[in-house]
């Protein structure tokens, strides 16, 4: 059974090509979408190659299909999803004394 109670969220770097990030400049804003999303980038090198990346959407989790990992998690042991303890009413404590968790999705 999986227990996330960390704070951490993972974070992958996203590679552009074999090109160092130092000869690359972006050529537009680079933020979040008001939505959470984030929007596609143009990056020129020193070349004048144009690459263009997409970044990734925030993974999301649960029944409540939030990216918020914050807060105390459980995983099912058949589908391998995240939830959030207090979306599926189950505590730290209780989830400790369980040997499995399967969630209602199935």
């Amino acid at each position: 059974m999986g227990i996330d109670n960390d704070n951490d969220d993972e974070f992958l770097p996203e590679m552009l090509s074999d090109e160092s990030y130092d000869d690359m400049e972006l050529s537009e804003n680079d933020d979040d979408d008001d939505d959470g999303q984030q929007e596609n980038t143009t990056i020129n090198n020193n070349n004048n190659k144009k690459v263009n990346r997409k970044k990734t959407e925030k993974k999301k989790y649960c029944l409540c299909r939030s990216s918020r990992t914050d807060k105390f998690m459980i995983m099912c042991d058949k589908c391998n999803e995240w939830f959030h303890g207090e979306c599926v009413k189950i505590t730290q404590s209780e989830a400790k004394k369980m040997k499995e968790y399967f969630c209602l999705m199935q």
